[in-house]
């Protein structure tokens, strides 16, 4: 059984209630397992030169312990490593950023449900959008279809007023309308199940191997 989990985005903002919701999700998951906590953290949707950066944030870290609990294990994944790395995880972290760009890397991998297989997939913002089958992605204002690992359509950050000029990668002047936005993913998928996001808010699959 592999577990996808497609987190909105925004951990900086999520409150304790919806870290304890994930974490308490997490837990379960690894409890059914018998698995400790993993993580291969893979940060494609991110310009390459930023990626250790990141990865090294201590206020990162403190965030995903949240999620993954004190003294987590933790691998920087590489486009190079990416199968070793999640065959070592018990936890495959796809972070925010840029959709497209996770997707230039992670479409070079034609086996990636078979690579996920018995994982805990968490995808965050650009993650949980390259995991579903479609969704609406507001650094582009349209709907764009991905992998399918999870045959869903998402709108993460739904209902940011602010989500431009928070997070926006394109265009941090011109604002989301989410009312349009959902209209646009149910009327070019009509037949996938659909899922808002809010921040700070996320979805659980299981998918049989």
């Amino acid at each position: 059984m592999t577990t996808y989990i497609l987190f909105s985005g925004n951990e900086k903002g999520a409150t304790g209630e919806q870290h304890t919701k994930m974490r308490e999700a997490i837990s379960r998951a690894l409890e059914l397992r018998q698995d400790v906590a993993r993580v291969a953290s893979i940060m494609f949707a991110r310009a390459p030169e930023l990626r250790q950066e990141r990865f090294d944030d201590p206020v990162r870290t403190t965030l995903q312990a949240k999620w993954f609990g004190e003294g987590f294990l933790r691998r920087l994944v590489t486009p190079e490593s990416l199968a070793s790395d999640v065959d070592w995880a018990s936890i495959v972290y796809l972070q925010g950023g840029d959709t497209p760009r996770l997707a230039e890397e992670l479409d070079k991998v034609p086996n990636l449900a078979e690579i996920f297989a018995g994982k805990i997939v968490v995808g965050n913002s650009a993650g949980s959008l390259y995991l579903a089958a479609a969704g609406y992605d507001p650094d582009y204002y349209k709907v764009a279809k991905h992998r399918g690992l999870v045959r869903a359509a998402i709108i993460p950050h739904y209902g940011n007023e602010h989500y431009a000029e928070q997070f926006g990668e394109v265009n941090r002047m011109r604002s989301v309308d989410w009312v349009l936005a959902e209209r646009e993913v149910r009327e070019a998928v009509p037949d996938l199940p659909f899922y808002r996001l809010p921040e700070g808010d996320f979805e659980m699959f299981e998918e049989a191997e």
